[in-house]
C-alpha cells in the first residue's frame, strides 16, 4: 500500500482524506463540503504496527467501491423514506424569533427528514466525516464504518456498518465507531429492524388494514373529510404518503383522519386552518410553533380530546374565553407571541400541569393563573412582570418556577422554605438589589435548586464594574482638568516671557498679577 498512515486526533493509525477524493461520483451543492475532511481509522492497531490483512483488505476494498457503498446508502434511504420521515417528523429550515434578556432574537433550525426526488440528493444532507475499519472481520475482510452529521438526528448523528458493499445497520454514529455490531445475516433486515424498533406500522399491511377498516364507515359529508386530509397531505402530515402519490378511497381517507392523535404543524407559514379540523375527533397533541397566526384558530377549541397545545412563535395577541373548553389540556405553549394579558377562562382547565408563557409581554400575575391547583411548571420569563405577590404561593403543586428577565425588584422570599413542592426557581436578569438576593437566599433553607446565588454573584459584579468605570470616569474628568490647568499655566509663562519686564518690578507681589493673569 502506497498510502502513509499516521496517528488521527482519535490518536488511532489512519490519515486523512477528502470527500471528493474518496467518492468522486457524489456532488454536493454546497462546493465545502467536497473538500471537507474525513479522518479514517483502523481500530484498535498499534501505533508503530500496519493495519492487520482483514483491515488492509476492507482498506483496499473501500478505496475501489467507495462510491458504490455510499450509492447503497442513499438507496436505502430513499427505499424507507416514508418511514424515517413518519419517526423522525420532515425536514423543515425554520427562521424563527425569540426573546432574550428583553432583546428580539432570530434563529435557524434544519430538523428532520428531507423528502427528495433522487436518491443521490440525500448526499446534501449527509456530512461525513469519518471512517471506521474495524479489527473484526469477516471471511479476511474487516467491517467498515461511516460516520457523520445529518439533520434528522442532529444529537446522534449518523453511523453506518458495511461489510464489503453490503449494508448492515443505519442508525446513530454510534454503528459508524463499531461497524461490527451490524447485522450479518443473508437477508436484509433493515427495515424491518427499524419498524420493530420504533413502533410503527409496516406500509403494505398498513393500507390492506385500511382497505378492511373503510368497510365499516358510514357518513354523508365525505367531502369535507376529502378536504382536510387534502390540506394535510399537503402540509406532508399523513404516513404513508408525506413524499408518495395518495392512492386512498374518501372512506380510507376517513379511517386515517380518525386514527390521528398527534399533529406538528411547525415552521410552514401556516395562517388559516381548515374549519374541518375538528374531524380529527381523537387528536390529542397538536403544534404550530413557527407560523403566521394571528389568533388561535376557533376550531381547536372543538377538539375536546386534547392534551397537549403549542402555539409558541406565532403573532398571537389574545388568547378567547373558549381556551376554558379544552377540559383535558395538561400542557400548554403560548412562549413568543404578543400577549398581554391572561382571561380568567384559563382557571378551567382543571387538569393543567405545565404552562409556558415566555417571550409575551404580561404586565402581571394573571389571578385566574392561581387556580390552577395541578400546575407543575410555570414559565414566565422573558415579560415585563415588575411584581410577584405571595398568592403565587396558592400553586401548592408548583416544582418548576422560571420568572428570568422580567422587571422584578423583590420576591415574597418567606414562602420559599414552606414552599414544599418548589425544586427550582430562576430569577437571573431582574432588577433585584444585592439585600433583596440576600434575603431571598437566607430565606432558602431547603436549597432549592436556583440561580439566585449566580444572579447575586452577576449583581455584586455588575456594582464593581459601575464603580469601577465611575472612579475611572472621574479620573479621566480630574486628569483633563489637570491638563487644562496646565495649559493654562503654561500659555501665562509664555505670555510673561514675552512681556516687558519692567511692567512687573512693582511693589505688587508676583503672585497677584498671576492670579489676575490666571483668572
Amino acid at each position: 500500500m502506497e498510502q502513509k498512515f499516521e496517528l488521527t486526533e482519535s490518536e488511532e493509525l489512519g490519515y486523512y482524506t477528502t470527500f471528493n477524493k474518496l467518492f468522486p461520483a457524489f456532488l454536493y451543492q454546497d462546493s465545502s463540503e467536497k473538500v471537507r475532511t474525513i479522518q479514517l481509522n483502523f481500530q484498535f492497531t498499534d501505533e508503530d504496527t500496519q493495519p492487520n490483512e482483514a483491515q488492509i483488505a476492507a482498506h483496499d476494498y473501500l478505496l475501489t467501491h467507495s462510491n458504490q457503498m455510499l450509492e447503497n446508502l442513499v438507496a436505502y434511504l430513499k427505499q424507507d423514506e416514508e418511514y424515517f420521515m413518519e419517526f423522525y417528523g420532515v425536514y423543515r429550515e425554520i427562521d424563527y424569533e425569540y426573546t432574550f434578556n428583553g432583546k428580539k432574537h432570530t434563529s435557524k433550525s434544519k430538523n428532520g427528514f428531507p423528502a427528495v426526488e433522487k436518491a443521490q440528493d440525500f448526499i446534501n444532507f449527509l456530512s461525513i466525516t469519518g471512517i471506521n475499519i474495524s479489527s473484526s472481520n469477516e471471511n479476511g475482510i474487516a467491517y467498515i464504518g461511516f460516520t457523520g452529521e445529518c439533520p434528522w438526528d442532529v444529537e446522534h448523528g449518523i453511523g453506518v456498518s458495511f461489510h464489503e458493499k453490503k449494508l448492515l445497520h443505519v442508525g446513530a454514529w454510534d454503528y459508524g465507531y463499531h461497524p461490527s455490531w451490524g447485522s450479518r445475516e443473508d437477508h436484509d433486515l433493515l427495515t424491518n429492524s427499524f419498524l420493530k424498533g420504533h413502533n410503527l406500522e409496516q406500509l403494505d399491511k398498513r393500507r390492506k388494514r385500511l382497505s378492511t377498516a373503510s368497510e365499516l364507515i358510514q357518513v354523508s359529508n365525505s367531502e369535507e373529510y376529502d378536504r382536510l386530509f387534502d390540506w394535510l397531505a399537503k402540509h406532508q402530515m399523513i404516513y404513508g404518503y408525506r413524499n408518495s402519490h395518495v392512492d386512498l378511497t374518501s372512506k380510507e381517507k376517513i379511517v386515517v383522519l380518525k386514527e390521528i392523535k398527534e399533529l406538528y404543524l411547525s415552521g410552514q407559514n401556516i395562517q388559516n386552518i381548515p374549519d374541518s379540523l375538528h374531524l380529527l375527533e381523537n387528536l390529542i397533541s397538536l403544534e404550530f410553533w413557527v407560523n403566521n397566526l394571528g389568533i388561535i384558530p376557533p376550531q381547536i377549541f372543538k377538539l375536546l380530546k386534547l392534551e397537549n397545545l403549542s402555539i409558541n412563535n406565532n403573532q398571537i395577541k389574545l388568547v378567547p374565553e373558549e381556551i376554558g373548553l379544552l377540559k383535558n389540556l395538561r400542557s400548554l405553549n403560548l412562549s413568543n407571541n404578543e400577549l398581554n394579558s391572561i382571561p380568567d377562562h384559563i382557571s378551567q382547565l382543571e387538569k393543567l400541569e405545565h404552562l409556558d408563557l415566555s417571550g409575551n409581554q404580561l404586565y402581571d400575575l394573571s389571578v385566574s393563573i392561581l387556580l390552577l391547583n395541578r400546575l407543575k411548571t410555570l414559565n414566565l420569563m422573558n415579560n415585563n412582570l415588575s411584581e410577584i405577590n405571595e398568592s403565587i404561593y396558592e400553586l401548592k403543586k408548583l416544582e418548576r418556577l422560571d420568572l428570568r428577565y422580567n422587571k422584578l425588584s423583590k420576591f415574597p422570599e418567606t414562602i420559599i422554605d414552606k414552599w414544599h413542592s418548589l425544586n427550582f426557581i430562576f430569577l437571573v436578569g431582574n432588577q433585584f438589589s444585592i439585600n433583596a438576593l440576600e434575603r431571598i437566599i437566607r430565606f432558602n433553607n431547603r436549597k432549592i435548586n436556583s440561580d439566585i446565588e449566580k444572579e447575586l454573584s452577576f449583581t455584586k459584579d455588575k456594582l464593581i464594574r459601575e464603580l469601577r468605570e465611575e472612579k475611572n470616569k472621574l479620573n479621566i474628568e480630574r486628569r483633563e482638568r489637570q491638563k487644562q490647568e496646565n495649559l493654562k499655566y503654561q500659555e501665562f509663562n509664555r505670555a510673561q516671557s514675552q512681556s516687558n519686564l519692567s511692567d512687573f518690578k512693582s511693589d505688587d507681589k508676583p503672585e497677584t498679577r498671576w492670579w489676575e493673569f490666571w483668572k
